[in-house]
């Protein structure tokens, strides 16, 4: 999805009149799983939740000229990113976002028989008649102020009066984002701590993993099998594209490189036949996925030789116009 999308859609429901917020608590059950519930809100609050989401969407995509969107799979370090989730495996909790976006009916959440302390996260719908999206908080015991547990005073006319009920509080950060048929991710550590995410990461490294013993480049696949099991390191696994400009060569340009880099030609070691590389020591394996991912670079000015972490890649001007 292009970004430019998802910005006109934020636009369009920012200054909608007819747009409207629906609030999903998401409850724990006892055997494990998971429900969503619709939570009747009150027209106030449901209007200033909505304008509160709505702001935290401009700031982060309409006003963010900075932000770097890209797939999941491409994830790095940078802060200011949103990633498009383009794994293919996908967590049930995750799937619940385009479940409301399609089907917005749900039970009502009622305080007789449901417990707010089982509440993990909130799906929450915004739409009128011609956009909509959907969000997703995750919801922390710590964001659950206990009566019990508290004291606390509130103003009623001209006195304190303490609080007897539990309060919700709720921020403007939303951790996942729905629009149309993509699911967004704006906050890549609660992808990390609360949904599967690693399962799905390592699943497909090692599909990934599979590819590259296809390629016939490795003495023993077995080093990269074992790196799997380093979520750290399966991430990186992860970038590596079946149709990455180093996976189309011939193996013998790539040994060949290998041969003639000075940074790294005498970090690996071939096969007693020459044709193939060893990952026999920490070093060579964390360069080979490097080499896998095409980076290292060589200074057309200076001649020096770089590792590239996050390389963009950049447009040429050509007469005037991008090439």
């Amino acid at each position: 999805m292009d970004l430019q999308i998802v910005i006109e859609k934020i636009k369009a429901l920012s200054i909608s009149k007819e747009a409207t917020l629906r609030l999903y608590p998401v409850l724990n059950r006892q055997d494990g799983s998971e429900e969503i519930k619709l939570a009747d809100v009150n027209d106030d609050a449901s209007l200033e939740l909505k304008d509160m989401l709505l702001e935290y969407l401009r700031f982060k995509f309409v006003d963010n000229e900075n932000l770097y969107f890209t797939a999941l799979s491409e994830a790095d370090e940078r802060k200011n990113a949103a990633y498009i989730y383009d794994l293919q495996e996908m967590p049930v909790t995750l799937k619940m976002l385009g479940e409301v976006l399609a089907n917005s009916a749900r039970p009502g959440f009622s305080f007789d028989i449901d417990d707010i302390n089982n509440i993990t996260g909130f799906v929450i719908l915004i739409g009128d008649v011609q956009d909509s999206v959907t969000l997703y908080k995750r919801h922390h015991h710590l964001s659950t102020m206990k009566a019990n547990k508290n004291f606390s005073l509130f103003k009623a006319n001209n006195r304190f009066v303490k609080v007897n009920e539990d309060i919700l509080k709720m921020s403007a950060i939303v951790d996942l984002l729905q629009v149309d048929d993509t699911l967004i991710v704006t906050n890549l550590k609660a992808l990390e701590d609360t949904f599967g995410y690693e399962d799905a990461i390592r699943k497909q490294a090692n599909e990934n993993i599979i590819l590259i013993e296809a390629m016939n480049l490795l003495e023993d696949i077995a080093p990269l099998v074992e790196m799997a099991n380093d979520i750290r390191l399966a991430k990186k696994i992860l970038k590596i594209k079946i149709n990455s400009p180093v996976m189309l060569l011939p193996m013998a340009t790539v040994i060949n490189f290998v041969s003639k880099h000075k940074p790294i030609m005498k970090k690996f070691r071939l096969s007693d036949d020459g044709k193939k590389l060893k990952l026999d020591t920490k070093v060579s394996r964390k360069l080979f996925l490097a080499l896998m991912n095409d980076d290292f670079l060589t200074s057309e000015l200076t001649n020096l030789y770089y590792a590239g972490l996050s390389k963009d890649k950049m447009e040429v001007e050509i007469q005037g116009q991008s090439a």
